[in-house]
Parts: C-alpha cells; sequence; structure tokens
C-alpha cells in the first residue's frame, strides 16, 4: 500500500511530466519562421523566392506580383538617385500574411540590378524568434535598435529597445547576401548578450 507521502511525490512527478510534455508539444508545433520564411522554396538568405545577391530585380518583380501574399496592384517603385538604386515597396494580404505588418521593401542596385536587401516587419515577438532561430552570430545593442546577425541565412532581425519587454517586441527582417566576414559595426554575440543600453542600465 502506497504511503501518503509516496502518493502526493507521484502526483507531482506527473504533474511535472505532463507540463514537460505540454510545452514539448507547443515548442514542435510553434514555428513562426519556419512558416514566414518557406525553407523549402529555396535556399537562405530567401524570402517569397527572392534571394538576395542572386536575383534579378526583373524575375523578383513578377515573384512579387503573383505571390498571395500581396495585395495586387500594391506594389510601389521609386529611385534613390544619390544612392543608385530602386525601392520596390508593397502590401500584405491581412487574411493570409497575418504575421506581417505595415508595407515591405526590397531595394536593388541600378547598375547590377540585383536584389541586395529585403525587409518585412512582423507581429513576432523576439522572444519566440530568437527561440526558434538559436542564438545569433553577431549582435549590436544601443539606445536605437538591439540587432542580431545569422551568418550562415543571411538574415538580420531588429527590433526598437525596449527596457522592460524587450522580448516581446515586434521583430523587423532583414535578408542580405550572405557574407564571410564580420557585418559592419556587429560584434560576437557572446560579447554581447549580457550588454543593456545606458538608458537601460538602471534596471541592473
Amino acid at each position: 500500500m502506497l504511503t501518503v507521502l509516496t502518493r502526493v511525490m507521484l502526483l507531482i512527478w506527473l504533474g511535472l511530466a505532463g507540463a514537460a510534455l505540454t510545452i514539448y508539444a507547443a515548442r514542435a508545433e510553434a514555428h513562426p519562421m519556419r512558416d514566414l520564411l518557406e525553407p523549402d522554396v529555396c535556399a537562405m538568405p530567401c524570402f517569397l523566392g527572392i534571394r538576395p545577391g542572386i536575383t534579378r530585380a526583373s524575375e523578383a518583380l513578377i515573384l512579387l506580383q503573383h505571390h498571395p501574399w500581396i495585395v495586387p496592384d500594391s506594389l510601389y517603385i521609386s529611385e534613390d538617385t544619390t544612392r543608385q538604386y530602386m525601392w520596390v515597396s508593397w502590401r500584405w494580404q491581412p487574411e493570409r500574411a497575418g504575421s506581417f505588418k505595415g508595407s515591405a521593401i526590397v531595394t536593388f542596385s541600378i547598375r547590377s540590378s540585383t536584389i541586395t536587401l529585403i525587409q518585412a516587419h512582423t507581429r513576432l515577438s523576439l522572444g519566440a524568434v530568437q527561440l526558434e532561430m538559436g542564438n545569433p552570430d553577431y549582435a549590436r545593442y544601443n539606445a536605437l535598435q538591439y540587432a542580431a546577425y545569422y551568418t550562415d541565412s543571411g538574415l538580420m532581425i531588429s527590433v526598437t529597445p525596449n527596457c522592460r519587454q524587450r522580448w516581446q517586441q515586434d521583430v523587423s527582417l532583414y535578408f542580405v547576401p550572405v557574407e564571410d566576414s564580420e557585418p559592419h559595426g556587429f560584434q560576437p554575440f557572446s560579447t554581447v548578450s549580457g550588454q543593456r543600453p545606458m538608458q537601460c542600465r538602471w534596471l541592473s
């Protein structure tokens, strides 16, 4: 016959096991970044079938015009004559691309006509994204921005710093050509992970 203490310990163990299974199942089902990045379409860096540094502007425009996440006829093209590149922006279909907000852009050099940057703002939290993606290779953290860079993916995630709710902040995505060198203005993540901007140090 089980003693009262044994029964209590068994109930606690079963409760902890059930909680662990619930958390594991939730993490296994929650892949917000994988769903957005469509990894089966093309190798990273890739977004909406567009690869920075590889995809030509003419090809990118065709992909954007026919993508089901984008509002038809919402593409807007403008030219930056000073920096010699073009901007293409668009709006999202809210019922199909609910994880995105605002407008998104791609840029390409007038000289090469190759996509150089893709930028999109999401409703995903920094905590959820970094939990799924893991620690980045490089990061920077200052009064204006927390940014993390994943070298192999050519992906940068960015949020506006919030002293109390950093991990709840919505993430912006930036896709760039993969570089072997350390990105300008970034430091290895291990040296940045414990830092806080000056205006947040009163929380330490």
